[in-house]
C-alpha cells in the first residue's frame, strides 16, 4: 500500500511539474507575456493557428483576422491595407472665434471630422496649425495625411480667409481660392510631404443652386 502511494504521489508531483512547465508557473528565460493572469515564460509554436470557438483567428502563418474588435489607442498598421466599407469619423468641432482672426489648435484639426466657425465680423483669418505642432500630434510620418470639412457658419454676411501655418505650403485648385463665404464649406487637406514640408490644399464649396 505504501509502495503505491509513493507511486501516485511521484506520478502526481510529476504532473504539477508538467503543468508548471507548460503554463510558465517554472520555467526560465524569454520574455514575459500575460496570458489570462498567467506569465508565460517559454516561447511556443502554433503551426497550425490558433482559434477561438472553432474561428481561426491566428493563422499558422501570422495572418490576423476578427469580425469585430474596439482599439482604445493608437492602431498602426503598415504596408497595403484592403478594408471594406470604412467609415471614419472624428468630432464636430464649433471653433471660438477671436475679433478678426484666430489660430487652429493641432488638436483640434487632427481630432475633429468638422470644423465650424462663426466669425463676428466681416471680414476673418484662420490660420492653421505650424507643422511643428502638426508633427507631434497627428502627423508623426512622411507620407501621413489628414483631411477635414470646413464651415462658415456665418449668419451675417462675412468670409473667411485660411491662412498657412508656419512651415506649411498653401495650395487651392486652378480657378479657386481660399476665401470662405458665409455659409460657404472646404476641404481642408494636409499632407506631410517631407520631414519639414506640409503642403495643405483648400478646396472650397457653394452650396448648390
Amino acid at each position: 500500500m505504501n509502495k503505491e502511494l509513493n507511486s501516485l504521489s511521484l506520478l502526481s508531483g510529476a504532473a504539477i511539474l508538467l503543468i508548471g512547465l507548460i503554463i510558465g508557473v517554472v520555467g526560465s528565460g524569454g520574455s514575459q507575456v500575460q496570458m489570462g493572469g498567467l506569465i508565460h515564460n517559454i516561447q511556443e509554436s502554433f503551426d497550425e493557428g490558433i482559434a477561438v470557438d472553432g474561428t481561426e483567428v491566428i493563422s499558422g502563418t501570422g495572418g490576423v483576422s476578427f469580425t469585430s474588435g474596439a482599439f482604445s489607442s493608437t492602431l498602426d498598421v503598415t504596408g497595403e491595407t484592403n478594408v471594406d466599407n470604412l467609415i471614419y469619423g472624428g468630432d464636430v468641432t464649433t471653433l471660438t472665434p477671436g475679433d478678426t482672426t484666430s489660430t487652429l489648435t493641432a488638436a483640434e484639426f487632427c481630432n475633429s471630422a468638422v470644423l465650424s466657425l462663426t466669425p463676428a465680423k466681416g471680414a476673418y483669418t484662420l490660420t492653421l496649425p505650424s507643422t511643428t505642432t502638426l508633427a507631434a500630434d497627428c502627423l508623426t510620418t512622411v507620407g501621413d495625411s489628414k483631411v477635414v470639412l470646413f464651415e462658415n457658419a456665418a449668419t451675417a454676411a462675412t468670409s473667411t480667409t485660411i491662412a498657412a501655418g508656419t512651415g506649411n505650403e498653401l495650395l487651392e485648385p486652378s480657378g479657386g481660392d481660399v476665401v470662405i463665404e458665409q455659409n460657404e464649406w472646404a476641404w481642408i487637406q494636409i499632407t506631410r510631404v517631407r520631414a519639414a514640408e506640409f503642403a495643405v490644399i483648400v478646396t472650397s464649396f457653394q452650396v448648390a443652386d
